[in-house]
């Protein structure tokens, strides 16, 4: 029974990744590859790489506590429906206007055989 893994409980690898905040900033402020900076942290993190690289992206690159998905949805209210200006008609412009009988002209028949 010696053989079974520890257990790791949930946040143990975010409180990890806290505690190293500091230097991991300076590896990347120096220049140094995400990978590169993960292979370093590892074996104190006791988190993956796709974990890592979540934490760097919130707590790192985005300081002013924006995630990712908060700049796109800011991005996709800028372009909404309601905020795009509506280009008006011009005067020569003919106006949508449909046509109650069907048109059978643009139908193509079925050939025959």
């Amino acid at each position: 029974m010696a053989d079974l893994k520890k257990r790791v409980r949930k946040g143990t690898g975010k409180v990890a990744f806290m505690a190293h905040l500091e230097g991991i900033k300076k590896m990347l402020d120096a220049g140094y590859p995400m990978i590169s900076v993960f292979e370093e942290y590892e074996k104190k993190l006791s988190i993956k790489s796709g974990q890592f690289g979540k934490y760097v992206r919130k707590h790192i690159r985005n300081e002013n506590g924006d995630t990712n998905r908060a700049i796109e949805e800011k991005g996709k209210n800028a372009t909404s429906k309601e905020t795009r200006p509506v280009r008006p008609r011009t005067p020569d412009q003919p106006a949508f206007v449909s046509s109650p009988t069907p048109r059978d002209d643009l139908i193509h028949p079925k050939p025959k055989g």
